[in-house]
């Protein structure tokens, strides 16, 4: 891909099908998986040795469901800068730019359809405002993983970036998921491959690689 980053087999039918036909492999992603449930004990030395490297700048929050509303804004600032950082932000028909009046609709979106998804984000004490979200969602019946959930959306802002807030807030976002789902079997995450740092803190965690899907683009 454009990235340098990842790569797919060549040889691959799938692989051969497509670059024949012109179309361009732009992102790779790594499928990995968490068995649940992790031992209380390992996430909370995590979550309490981030907690020291960060300082008391940063604090938790955590929601259920739609975002409140005094959060919106910086919800949104952070889905578009973590989406910002892709190649394949303009695949599917939409930029990269996450507004409010977008968040709003995709959240009324995901009510309707019943899904269940846990927020959890850090607070910048000083500024007020929020400087990661980790997001766990609920995968639809359809799917055919009952007792499974998705890691969606892991994002620090990169202002904040190298003070362990990533390891901090997936820590403790895991344990408040397992506090009130006990009987989940996994979580699946999708990481595009250049995203090393937070690729390697779900590794910390204890995510195990499943595969890798590639996206592949073709200019009309």
């Amino acid at each position: 891909p454009p990235s340098g980053f990842g790569s797919m087999p060549a040889g691959e039918p799938t692989v051969r099908f497509l670059s024949k036909r012109g179309f361009e492999l732009v992102l790779v992603s790594r499928v990995s998986i968490l068995r649940l449930p992790v031992a209380d004990e390992f996430l909370a030395g995590i979550q309490a040795t981030s907690a020291r490297r960060a300082g008391s700048d940063y604090r938790l929050v955590r929601w259920r469901n739609e975002t409140p509303e005094h959060w919106l804004v910086d919800v949104a600032a952070l889905k578009s800068e973590a989406a910002g950082h892709l190649p394949s932000v303009t695949i599917d028909g939409h930029s990269g730019l996450w507004t409010v009046k977008r968040l709003v609709e995709d959240e009324q979106r995901r009510s309707l359809w019943h899904e269940t998804w846990f927020n959890s984000a850090i607070e910048h004490a000083p500024s007020g405002h929020l400087v990661g979200l980790s997001e766990l969602g609920s995968i639809s019946p359809e799917d055919g993983l009952p007792g499974y959930y998705h890691q969606y959306w892991s994002h620090v802002a990169d202002a904040h970036r190298s003070r362990g807030l990533g390891k901090l807030l997936k820590a403790a976002h895991l344990r408040w998921f397992q506090s009130q789902h006990p009987f989940m079997h996994a979580l699946i995450t999708y990481n595009p491959e250049e995203e090393q740092g937070m690729a390697e803190v779900n590794r910390q965690l204890g995510f195990k690689p499943l595969h890798l899907e590639g996206t592949f683009r073709k200019q009309l």
